[in-house]
């Protein structure tokens, strides 16, 4: 899922490559590519091994119409730097049987031990198209104070019997459509008005 975990301490990521814009003919044909990414704020992977972090990343493979292809296997994992908790900069690369459009997402779940208000996730992609190297920076944020901006809508649908002659009106609320963490003991309260039933 999408949502921080505060029980295990736990942030998910998602880093998509090669995908392209929605009305743009920018996807190329990777004939390989790589992420390298740096985890901030004290974040880390528990892992002590290249096999063990691997197993704790997935790759799905989608094709340029968006349908899945499924997942993918034929990537390689590295340990750049590591501390006392895990591992806090990693690579993970692919060498593709043929060169392809396809697009890539890569998930994980950072831990954290203390959750800043600003959470960073760095990433260096580097990819190969036709024998050309290149390279593209980016980043991730979690904003712990926005975390907490619980969506709310109400609508209402207006109807008047002609049998009974008496007017309706039909309350719909949508709470949370964001899914963000909102606790255990949230509670939603709706007082009609005078003279509603």
């Amino acid at each position: 899922g999408r949502a921080v975990d505060f029980t295990n301490k736990t942030i998910p990521w998602a880093i998509t490559i090669n995908k392209k814009r929605s009305g743009k003919n920018d996807a190329i044909k990777l004939d390989k590519w790589s992420i390298t990414d740096t985890l901030q704020n004290d974040m880390y992977i528990p892992a002590s091994t290249a096999a063990d972090l691997k197993g704790k990343i997935t790759v799905t493979r989608y094709d340029k119409n968006n349908e899945l292809v499924g997942s993918f296997t034929n990537f390689t994992v590295t340990i750049d730097e590591k501390n006392v908790n895990g591992v806090t900069k990693f690579t993970v690369s692919s060498t593709l049987e043929k060169a392809s459009d396809d697009y890539f997402i890569i998930r994980f779940k950072s831990n954290y031990e203390t959750l800043a208000d600003t959470m960073v996730n760095q990433v260096v992609y580097n990819y190969s198209s036709n024998g050309v190297e290149d390279q593209q920076n980016g980043e991730g944020k979690y904003e712990h104070k926005s975390y907490y901006n619980i969506d709310l809508d109400k609508a209402g649908t207006y109807r008047y019997d002609k049998n009974t002659k008496k007017h309706y009106v039909n309350w719909g609320v949508t709470i949370n459509a964001q899914g963000h963490y909102y606790g255990e003991d949230a509670q939603v309260v709706d007082v009609l008005n005078p003279g509603q039933t």
